[in-house]
């Protein structure tokens, strides 16, 4: 069995010659007799991200106070958040 955790971004799906590509928020995976189970609060289908979804996500990010350090805190998982989304939108827009 394997546990690790998942940083904010792309999450790609593989069956067969299929593939299905999410926008996960960070969580936890686990690997445990060849089933991977993701746990997140939030996953999304790729193709719903957008370079203004995640222009919005930086701004907010960008706007939250940070002046103790749960603030803080708070302000650099949404920073990662929107990383994450950007990396997937700049993914969408080069497969386009």
């Amino acid at each position: 069995a394997l546990i690790g955790r998942l940083g904010a971004g792309e999450l790609r799906l593989k069956t067969g010659s299929a593939e299905t590509r999410f926008y996960v928020e960070p969580g936890f995976a686990q690997v445990r007799a060849d089933v991977v189970t993701v746990l997140t609060a939030k996953a999304i289908p790729a193709a719903n991200v957008t370079a203004a979804a995640a222009d919005q996500a930086a701004a907010a990010a960008d706007a939250l106070p940070g002046g103790n350090a749960l603030e803080r805190a708070a302000k650099d998982r949404a920073r990662e958040r929107a990383q994450g989304m950007k990396k997937v939108a700049a993914h969408n827009a080069a497969a386009v």
